[in-house]
């Protein structure tokens, strides 16, 4: 869905689909620990890349960790400008099943935020599990996307946030991963904003996404707010479902 509102061209475009994958190697031989090595595909979390036609990549983001065994590995080991990610567990051994949680008190407890910020999904409660396969599994993942390509012709416009009201629909919260949805939501909301502070351009460079609970989202409302030159302005559009 398009607008050409204030001389700005705005498009939200909707992925409830939660497909993405990694990829992991068996992992290497550390004593009384272990390493697993992450590798990314053309739709992969945790960062945006720039897209490539209708394929948005994904790539590994500073800090991520991964769960097993109920403890996190230390912080990822980037390489391949994140295309490729080193997690370490120091100690232990690993489980049947690695969940990839950034936000929640323990590997299945996942925090979806109702203010979420650009950048790695997994602080904004990106969650993922897998079934380890001979020291190798591919992530999938829980948590769907809503996410943004906004442009602007305007010289001065700088998109400051971008609000979604569900109505009805409990897009964040804290709930529990029972194998196969999550469960219990507490702290429930049908609004999540992403704050974003930056200049747009003309141009498709500009996108970003929000951490979302699955929901049917068609005619939900998308508020984003602007400056230009100063002043804020204000720009809605309705949700269409995707084709």
């Amino acid at each position: 869905m398009k607008k050409n509102i204030f001389f700005a061209l705005f498009s939200a475009m909707l992925l409830l689909t939660a497909c993405q994958q990694h990829e992991i190697d068996s992992p290497a031989d550390l004593g009384d620990g272990f390493t697993l090595v992450g590798h990314t595909g053309a739709q992969t979390k945790t960062a945006f890349d720039t897209p490539d036609g209708n394929t948005i990549p994904f790539l590994w983001s500073e800090g991520d960790k991964i769960w097993s065994n109920g403890a996190q590995s230390d912080p990822a080991s980037l390489s391949n400008d994140g295309a490729t990610a080193l997690f370490s567990f120091t100690s232990g051994s690993m489980a049947d099943q690695v969940y990839y949680n950034m936000t929640g008190a323990s590997a299945t407890d996942a925090h979806v935020k109702s203010e979420q910020t650009i950048g790695n999904l997994g602080d904004n409660g990106d969650f993922g599990y897998a079934t380890v396969n001979e020291g190798s599994f591919t992530l999938n993942h829980a948590t769907a996307y809503l996410w943004f390509n906004v442009t602007s012709d305007v010289e001065n416009a700088i998109l400051e946030s971008i609000n979604i009201d569900a109505y009805e629909a409990n897009i964040s919260g804290e709930a529990t991963w029972n194998g196969s949805s999550f469960e219990n939501l507490t702290e429930a909301s049908n609004s999540v904003t992403l704050t974003v502070g930056e200049k747009l351009s003309s141009n498709n460079e500009n996108v970003w996404a929000m951490v979302i609970f699955p929901s049917a989202l068609t005619g939900a409302k998308v508020t984003y707010k602007l400056t230009v030159d100063g002043q804020t302005k204000y720009f809605e559009q309705e949700l269409t479902a995707a084709k």
